[in-house]
């Protein structure tokens, strides 16, 4: 019988903090302040600094969040990336159009 590793169990609470990181980390790497992404996604900026550090983005901002600092929401919710690190969808093989 072959021994496979374990999954490692993520609690929620671990899960929603690097959430909050990985959102504090593309804020910055944007350029932004946080007063400036609040002002972009239509709130106030100490609802968004909750994002930062205690609450996860709301699910129904995350694209406009995503868009406004062109990253994945899928890197943004687990830390994996696509392989060009944009926030587009990844690449499809098949025919290219002439």
């Amino acid at each position: 019988m072959t021994n496979f590793p374990q999954p490692r169990h993520y609690a929620v609470a671990e899960i929603s903090r690097e959430i909050c990181v990985r959102t504090k980390q593309a804020r910055e790497e944007s350029g932004r302040s946080q007063a400036q992404m609040a002002k972009l996604l239509g709130m106030e900026k100490a609802a968004y600094a909750k994002y930062e550090s205690r609450s996860p983005i709301q699910s129904h901002r995350i694209h406009l969040f995503c868009s406004l600092v062109l990253k994945d929401p899928a890197w943004l919710l687990t830390g994996q990336r696509w392989a060009d690190d944009k926030h587009s969808q990844p690449h499809r093989k098949g025919r290219r159009s002439a």
